[in-house]
């Protein structure tokens, strides 16, 4: 996650992949908020082995927070994609948007 101007952008595999106002939540199982995504360099790994299952908007997906000797297990709730702010910025979305 970065900050780029008033939003936050979701990175996923280096690429932009969403953006919002306020910064995303890790919670627990019982979805009760951890605490909230840091920027980079904090680095989060997601967990994408069960997304046959949890590929959906809002759904919860495991995610890792791995800085140093400091580590959170839980879950973001997977977001909309939503580009507001960096659609036209191709040094963030290399590819173009297209409405079908």
């Amino acid at each position: 996650v970065r900050r780029h101007g008033e939003r936050y952008v979701m990175y996923v595999e280096g690429h932009a992949r969403t953006t919002a106002s306020k910064m995303w939540k890790i919670y627990d199982g019982k979805l009760n908020v951890i605490e909230d995504l840091e920027v980079y360099p904090v680095v989060y790994v997601l967990g994408f082995w069960d997304q046959e299952t949890k590929n959906c908007i809002g759904c919860p997906v495991s995610v890792s927070k791995k800085n140093g000797t400091s580590k959170v297990n839980g879950k973001i709730l997977n977001p909309e994609v939503d580009l507001t702010g960096i659609d036209s910025d191709s040094s963030l979305v290399p590819y173009k948007i297209v409405d079908l």
